[in-house]
């Protein structure tokens, strides 16, 4: 009991230094100030993130070993194109959430004549999902080879 009850001291003893040291070097800091902004993007608008892949063994998981696949393009409703990198990788940032009490639908589309060869689409090739502020949201568009 007492290796337990000092080993808890220890913890509390390093944990108050570092938060006095903390504090410390904010105290000597000629002026200290953080605010948000009214139209604070982190808040207001969402990501969308997700990965064109080559789902082997078509359980809606990508799984170790199976490779994302690059150069896909995706199409947003807006009008928007990405390309996904060489890992199948793709990340929208900034787009609005709309108000925080219904946000709003987000709709994109996969290209299927981007699909390199000898790949075919076996996920939705339209997908859409509900955005709300500052809320992350990933798609992903499962393929297999032919």
């Amino acid at each position: 009991m007492q290796n337990v009850y000092r080993k808890f001291m220890t913890v509390i003893t390093i944990a108050g230094l570092i938060c006095s040291f903390h504090f410390v070097s904010l105290a000597n800091q000629p002026h200290f100030e953080q605010s948000l902004q009214d139209n604070n993007s982190l808040f207001d608008d969402s990501t969308i993130m997700g990965t064109v892949y080559n789902d082997r063994n078509q359980n809606g998981i990508q799984d170790e070993g199976e490779e994302g696949i690059g150069g896909v393009r995706l199409v947003t409703a807006t009008g928007q194109i990405i390309i996904t990198d060489q890992h199948g990788r793709y990340s929208l940032a900034a787009i609005a959430g709309g108000l925080s009490e219904r946000g709003i639908n987000f709709i994109i589309k996969l290209d299927k004549d981007s699909l390199p060869e000898p790949y075919q689409l076996i996920s939705s090739q339209t997908q859409t999902v509900r955005l709300s502020a500052g809320i992350p949201q990933k798609i992903d568009f499962r393929v297999i080879e032919k």
